[in-house]
């Protein structure tokens, strides 16, 4: 028996003891719902409900050093050519804190280190993807193996070993993505994170990334740098964001995006605005 077949029984066997004791441990539930109701100018966007997003999320402790966790969430539907929402697990995941020394360690699916990051800072994800998310350059989630913990107060660190299909489809080649992001704690205010993304397919895909928030009461903003290798063309992708509170039930906030599929054409950037204003009942 070889070395993978080894590992693979191990994991599998993991995986079924947890699920053998998990009915003793209680499970906490939550969910987030965005809702809402719009009207523009495009014929096939005009006077509509929409569902943005609508999690359900649950965790429960199998003992001490074992989580298990899932995100499930609705999606628009267009199989068949007809337009419907389904359900689907965006996250889905077991946790160990004993395998590594002040670290966790989490098999399957899972939130990558950069979306995240930038959904933090940004804060606005059911109004809109962060860039890199938008633009397709960085996974939000991917099925894998992730690591990430503190080195101290200030420096801390997440990294994810993953299929590299975002977790929408079935593993087809022996090539893995790696993330690796480190993240600096300047001060509490203001937050610093880098990352290097690289594919082990036979397709050359790597980005270098850097972002960043600084949250002075009432004004917050922040960026999102991104710069890309796709095969033989080179990339580039910013984001600048902010918020102000008005009142404590109102806010305004707004985004500047930039976008250059080739750095060696001229002329072939993309930017665009949005400012929008929120009220909490």
């Amino acid at each position: 028996m070889n070395q993978y077949k080894k590992l693979s029984i191990w994991v599998t066997a993991m995986a079924v003891a947890v699920m053998g004791v998990s009915a003793q441990a209680a499970v906490n539930l939550s969910g987030r719902a965005y809702i809402d109701y719009r009207m523009t100018n495009a014929s096939s966007d005009f006077n509509k409900f929409d569902i943005g997003r609508f999690y359900v999320m649950g965790s429960g402790e199998v003992d001490p050093t074992t989580l298990l966790s899932f995100t499930a969430d609705l999606e628009r539907d267009a199989t068949g050519g007809t337009e419907f929402y389904s359900w689907f697990f965006k996250t889905a995941y077991l946790e160990k804190t004993d395998l590594l020394p002040g670290a966790k360690v989490r098999l399957g699916m899972q939130g990558t280190p950069w979306v995240s990051t930038v959904e933090k800072a940004w804060g606005y994800r059911f109004v809109e993807k962060t860039m890199g998310d938008f633009k397709g350059y960085m996974k939000a989630v991917d099925l894998g193996i992730g690591v990430l913990g503190n080195v101290s107060k200030e420096l801390s660190y997440h990294v994810v070993l993953s299929n590299g299909n975002g977790g929408t489809g079935i593993e087809s080649d022996q090539g893995k993505d790696l993330d690796a992001a480190a993240t600096f704690k300047l001060s509490d205010q203001a937050v610093l994170t880098g990352i290097y993304h690289m594919t082990g397919s036979t397709t050359v895909e790597n980005r270098i990334g850097l972002t960043g928030a600084v949250a002075l009461s009432p004004l917050s903003v922040g960026g999102e740098f991104l710069m890309i290798t796709d095969g033989t063309t080179n990339k580039q992708a910013i984001s600048a964001f902010g918020s102000f509170g008005l009142t404590d039930t109102m806010s305004v906030f707004g985004r500047f995006d930039s976008n250059d599929p080739d750095t060696a054409t001229a002329s072939d950037g993309a930017q665009r605005a949005q400012s929008n204003v929120r009220f909490w009942l």
